[in-house]
């Protein structure tokens, strides 16, 4: 895909070069010729007096067509002509009928527009030009100090400048001796960064992406040992000082042993010394490993039983964090992977590290760090940046003035309640007295106050009765002065307004824009006048269907058929016994529990009405080959009404009732309804276009078709002219453009545009574009690297066509999709995004529109996926596999072609927790009311969750949580968050998961978004002692066989919990989620049990072993291994489910194709435009 994107881009330029060349030539030819005559736009046709012209027509011709087949000729130029013609007719009919002023066509319209247009309401070369610079800086890391002189964003004007003043003297002081030592004093003395004062307000290494963007321009635009100027962010006014600048040395991958220090006597610095030197020692001499020895010894729980494993870091994710710094640093010393660091302390305790693997930073060319920051950049303050500039842009092309006049006099008329943000209009009186002239001899002049201009854009004014109402929409207090307050909420409107200007005015600065926009609106009436006048008519114009089914009733028939019941018998003795049942009349149900008593695999039976083609339906098909192979014969034998022993067929004994045999004959119409509606909305299709044509004179220009026929078409099928070439990467250009700014994945949380006369295949009245196969194609590729893509492309296509069927026929069928169903489906799925994007304000940057917009979007689509699963389900609801058919299918497989089943077992495990002790959830309780303290002194709530939270899911994200509601969460957090005031920090409160502090930063009715941070108290060595005697005890009586070991999981097993699968109901046997079965094969066991497992006898118990759970807390574990099952052909003793599963899976399938088959043919099924080399394809019919 890299290369040709890369094509394109490549194609587009030499365009534009070619075409700048062709420019200036051409100017230079003309010299002094007066240009101000234009020729006019060449058209390819008119409708009326509507003229398409070749711009248009081109640009839609060469999207359609696959370049990559065969060579462009004129036969393919005059059919896509009347293809295109044709489209727009039914678009002008679609326009006189009213359709394009129809509610809910405006509706979908502006839906699609309003999400177009947010791809083209920023600067985007400036955003492009953040991302490089967002690139270029992460590829060094600067290590910077600051002083920091807090003051609130809100704050008065008088704060502000107390504060400005305050850090400007430290400023200029340092400036007189601008040292690091003199820098470290004065931020020690006078910072009011609580976090770094104390280290001479040292932050460590930083790198782009990390701090808030003026901060960060900052520490990248000062030299080495240079002293920024003041700035100012969201915190305050900063002073910084740059230290040293290093290339970024990638991330680091490590093991890592932790031994802890807690001040305590029996833990104490010598000790843990002595401890760490001696795990040192073992290593260095070759006596142990380094993964043994963490699992043995390191009390970091969250790595210990993982060998020390841990994920990726690098420095300066610890922004902020020194220790954490200097643990990192330690890491980056070490030369080559295998490497071990000498012992280290830290506040936490003393260390060792491995190294494992170092990865370098990504090069700006790849794909994946491409997209990441373009995430970063859009969802930072950097984003503001490529808004503003297009704000600029807006206001310099379009004259804008701002009258200062206006302000100042709604200024003098604002009371307290606009400081409250309770701002009523009617205070706002309709004249205004300016006084002039000398005192004693004023001149008082009157103008009416709502009438005066405020700033003018364009050929539009905006008055101070506009701005009055705009001020109606602020609900919060102000801060800081009456005037601040004010001119912070013009800005914001002159900002929205600027935007909006560009949002009115698209169509005509982006020709893209238009194009795209154009198409849709198009494809859109063109598609509801077809489901009018062809679609919804066909399906219920009965009259008409039948006047059209008894004029081609001749084309459709039945192929001769056999009415028969079959029964299917274990043996000649049962097929004699049968035969006389069946003679007597006895019901086909009493027959079968007779012969099902002692097996039930002894006896089956099949009835219908069968045509020979039918076999693929009839398992054996043997039986109904022999049947027709009869009827076809000099002398038939069953085709008279009867009772027949066949005798053996294959495995069975055979009885057939032949009720009737059905010589070929027409088929009525309800029997072939579905094809015949089909035919009849071609019918209705073709003569709506005949009276169109009738009713809209065509007019074509066959001058212009030849000159575009001599432009694309290639001579000789060996060279392009430049002018071909040309043609041809103006419609990849646009292509490109096109596609990359509105087409996202269908099943992602945007929808694609609807591309016209991109449609590949029509399904009864649903389309299929190719856009969609080209998404779906490509999301398959991602799933199944190294598939052929014609094969891709082949399976997906196919899928799709069977989805829109089944949609199709739902519809017909009226299958019921409630509301409630979808609400949930999209709830379920927002939660998903949620949970893998963040808050919810991340959610809505990433899709570019509201939760309320993309949800209305989604729900057309949800509701079509429940229709399509219901349709599916209502297909198989019925399907159900009997015993009999279990052993049909066991039997129809060669005995050479039985699969081997692997070694099978039942395994079990006991796991025994170790509960914290009281030291630990104060020691972890102490931690969390230091960080919390930290906060209280203007912290960032974000960096302190980063450096030390330890849920892993928000911790990256700051501690921010995706947003919940009741009953989502713990109960305690709950409480905690529902109660808890906007931005205030909470107390620390404990649930299952630890100890955490809250900032609940938004609320919506009843949901709630919020920020946390989680310590957990972590076991100490008495805790896993303890657990270990326990298990211990355990161990003892099974290994002594005086204890059964589902008494023993009763007695001393951990209860499972929300974070492990563990049930002490059921022993502790691990089984298959989807069957519920004990028995598996060893892959399906967690590789941990596997490796144990693997080496034991069927009733033998393992050593306990400490491990660690998925949430990181340490425990025992024994295994028990029940059973072994050697590896063995599959029969029907030993791997009945087995097979009964496959047999499920078979009869699904089959009875689905079945259903496939009879509605392929039973419904319109059209393929447009281009031809698709599939075998899969072949039974479909292509037109």
């Amino acid at each position: 895909m890299k290369r040709i994107v890369g094509l394109f881009v490549g194609g587009c330029l030499i365009l534009s070069s070619v075409s700048a060349q062709n420019e200036k030539m051409t100017q230079d030819k003309l010299g002094d010729v007066n240009l101000s005559v234009q020729l006019p736009k060449p058209f390819v046709f008119s409708i009326n007096q509507d003229k398409v012209y070749a711009d248009e027509f081109e640009r839609q011709f060469l999207k359609n067509i696959n370049l990559k087949e065969d060579p462009i000729s004129a036969k393919d130029i005059r059919s896509y002509l009347d293809l295109y013609i044709k489209f727009k007719l039914k678009v002008q009919d679609a326009k006189d009928a009213g359709l394009d002023t129809a509610t809910a066509y405006v509706q979908e319209l502006q839906m699609y527009r309003d999400q177009l247009a947010r791809n083209y309401l920023y600067d985007r070369a400036v955003t492009e030009s953040l991302i490089k610079e967002a690139y270029d800086r992460l590829k060094y890391e600067v290590r910077v100090s600051h002083i920091l002189v807090l003051v609130s964003p809100d704050a008065s004007e008088a704060d502000k400048k107390k504060a400005l003043d305050k850090i400007e003297e430290m400023h200029q002081k340092l400036m007189r001796n601008p040292t690091a030592e003199n820098f470290g004093d004065m931020a020690r003395n006078e910072s009011e960064d609580a976090g770094t004062k104390s280290s001479g307000g040292d932050l460590g290494y930083m790198t782009a992406l990390q701090v808030v963007y003026e901060f960060e321009n900052q520490a990248y635009n000062t030299a080495v040992g240079g002293i920024s100027p003041v700035f100012k962010t969201e915190f305050g006014y900063h002073i910084l000082l740059v230290t040293d600048k290093r290339a970024n040395r990638g991330d680091i991958k490590v093991n890592h042993i932790l031994v802890r220090v807690l001040n305590k006597d029996e833990n104490s610095d010598t000790e843990a010394r002595k401890k760490i030197d001696e795990i040192a020692a073992n290593m260095v001499g070759g006596k142990e490993t380094f993964e043994n020895m963490a699992k043995t010894y390191s009390e970091d729980y969250n790595s210990r039983y993982n060998g020390g494993a841990m994920d990726y870091i690098n420095t300066a994710q610890f922004v902020g964090d020194i220790d954490r710094q200097y643990w990192a640093d330690q890491a980056f010393t070490l030369k080559k992977d295998g490497d071990i660091t000498v012992p280290f302390r830290t506040n936490f305790g003393w260390h060792l590290l491995q190294r494992v693997n170092v990865r370098p930073l990504k090069s700006f060319d790849d794909k994946e760090m491409h997209s990441m920051l373009k995430m970063e950049v859009q969802k930072n303050q950097r984003s503001q940046t490529s808004v503003d500039s297009l704000v600029v842009k807006i206001k310099n092309e379009n004259g804008f003035t701002m009258n200062q006049k206006a302000v100042s006099a709604l200024l003098g008329y604002l009371d307290s309640n606009f400081m409250k943000g309770k701002f009523d209009e009617m205070s706002i009186p309709e004249m205004h007295v300016v006084v002039s002239g000398p005192a004693k001899k004023p001149v008082k002049t009157e103008y009416n106050l709502r009438k005066m201009e405020v700033f003018h854009l364009a050929d539009q004014s905006y008055s101070v009765g506009d701005l009055c109402t705009q001020l109606t929409y602020n609900s919060k207090a102000i801060q800081g002065t009456k005037k601040e307050g004010l001119d912070r909420l013009i800005n914001a409107w002159i900002d929205k307004t600027c935007v909006e200007y560009q949002d009115e005015h698209l169509e005509e600065k982006s020709v893209e824009f238009r194009d795209i926009y154009q198409e849709y609106k198009e494809g859109i009436l063109m598609f509801n006048r077809m489901q009018q006048l062809v679609w919804d008519k066909a399906n219920n114009d009965s009259a008409g269907l039948s006047t059209f089914f008894a004029v081609h009733q001749g084309e459709y028939n039945w192929g001769d058929r056999f009415d028969i019941e079959v029964f299917f018998c274990n043996d000649a003795k049962m097929m004699k016994t049968v035969s006389k049942q069946v003679k007597k009349g006895i019901s086909t149900d009493s027959i079968r529990r007779e012969h099902t008593k002692r097996n039930v695999l002894d006896y089956a039976y099949k009835a219908g009405k069968y045509e020979m083609g039918d076999t693929f339906l009839f398992v054996p098909s043997r039986v109904l080959n022999m049947l027709f192979d009869d009827a076809k014969s000099a002398k038939p034998k069953y085709r008279k009404p009867g009772i027949y022993s066949i005798g053996p067929v294959g495995d069975d004994f055979v009885v057939v009732k032949v009720k009737a045999f059905l010589p070929a004959g027409p088929k009525t119409l309800d029997e072939t309804r579905g094809p015949v509606a089909s035919k009849y909305q071609e019918q209705l299709e073709r003569e709506w276009i005949e009276t169109l044509k009738m009713k809209y004179p065509v007019t074509v220009n066959e001058s212009v078709i030849q000159t575009i026929e001599a432009k694309l078409v290639i001579r000789n099928n060996t060279r392009f002219t430049v002018q071909h070439l040309k043609g041809i990467l103006v419609g990849l250009c646009i292509f490109l453009a096109s596609t990359t700014q509105a087409q996202l994945k269908t099943s992602g949380p945007l929808l694609p545009p609807k591309y016209v006369d991109g449609v590949l295949v029509v399904v009864g009245n649903k389309v299929i574009l190719r856009s969609e196969l080209e998404e779906n194609k490509m999301q398959m590729e991602m799933d199944m690297r190294g598939r052929n893509p014609d094969d891709i492309e082949c399976m997906v296509l196919e899928q799709l066509i069977v989805n829109k069927l089944l949609l199709h026929q739902a519809e017909i069928d009226s299958l019921p999709v409630s509301d409630e169903e979808i609400e949930y489906t999209i709830d379920n799925r927002l939660r998903y995004y949620r949970s893998k994007i963040g808050s919810t304000e991340q959610l809505e940057k990433y899709l570019g529109k509201s939760i309320a917009v993309w949800k209305e979007e989604i729900r057309p689509l949800m509701r079509e996926e429940l229709m399509i699963n219901a349709m599916r389900n209502n297909i198989l609801r019925d399907v159900k596999i009997s015993p009999q058919q279990v052993k049909a299918f066991y039997d129809s497989i060669p005995m050479d072609s039985l699969p081997v089943i692997p070694t099978e077992v039942e395994v079990a495990q006991l796991l025994v927790i170790p509960p914290v002790s009281l030291e630990s959830k104060e020691f972890a309780r102490e931690q969390l009311e230091s960080v919390r303290k930290r906060i209280l002194r203007g912290e960032s709530f974000e960096k302190l969750a980063r450096a030390y939270s330890m849920d892993p899911g928000s911790k990256a994200q700051g501690g921010l949580l995706p947003e919940f509601g009741r009953g989502e969460m713990a109960p305690e957090f709950e409480r905690m968050a529902f109660k808890l005031k906007t931005d205030s920090v909470s107390q620390i409160f404990e649930t299952e998961f630890g100890y955490h502090i809250l900032r609940v930063t938004k609320r919506r009715g009843e949901r709630v978004v919020a920020s946390h941070i989680l310590i957990r108290a972590e076991n100490t060595n008495d805790d896993i002692t303890r657990a270990l005697y326990k298990i211990d005890s355990a161990y003892n009586l099974l290994v002594d066989n005086k204890m059964q070991w589902c008494d023993a999981v009763k007695k001393y097993a951990t209860a499972g919990d929300r974070f492990m699968a563990y049930d002490k109901g059921t022993c502790g046997y691990f089984t298959d989620m989807r069957s519920g079965m004990q028995t598996l094969q060893f892959e399906s066991l967690p590789p941990d049990v596997r490796k144990i497992a693997e080496k034991m006898k069927p009733g033998e118990v393992s050593q306990p072993a400490l491990i660690s759970t998925e949430d990181g807390r340490p425990a025992y574990r024994m295994i028990y291994v029940h059973s072994v099952t050697p590896p063995h052909t599959a029969n029907l003793v030993q791997d009945y489910s087995k097979i009964q599963m496959q047999a499920d899976s078979k009869k699904k399938y089959e009875t689905l194709q079945k259903w496939i088959k009879v509605h392929r043919n039973n419904n319109y099924i059209r393929f447009k435009g281009r031809t698709f080399d599939c075998e899969n394809l072949k039974s479909w019919e292509h037109e």
